[in-house]
């Protein structure tokens, strides 16, 4: 895991903006456990069957997008609503893609 600055800040300023995450995905995960559907998982992994599988994943660690959770209604058992609103702000989806901001 790394937490990394895209962009040029004060030395006295320590806020990262992006995180990256190096994994090993087990084989003793059921396919479906992956999300993945059937055919996407053959093609990506059935020739990495018996060998390890790395995988790299980028998150925007300072976002602009906001989402809300509000009452559905006054029972207190009712569940909320909740919308994350995910990448609403267009320049949220950068650095995810790129790895950097």
């Amino acid at each position: 895991m790394a937490f990394l600055n895209s962009r040029s800040i004060s030395p006295l300023v320590d806020i990262p903006d992006y995180q990256i995450y190096f994994a090993e995905i087990s084989d003793e995960l059921p396919d479906q456990q992956r999300g993945l559907k059937p055919e996407v998982y053959s093609e990506v992994f059935d020739k990495f069957e018996n060998g390890p599988k790395f995988i790299c994943l980028s998150q925007n660690l300072q976002p602009k997008s906001r989402g809300t959770v509000r009452l559905k209604s006054t029972d207190p058992y009712d569940s909320p609503a909740i919308d994350p609103n995910y990448f609403e702000d267009p320049d949220d989806i950068r650095p995810i893609v790129e790895g950097k901001q």
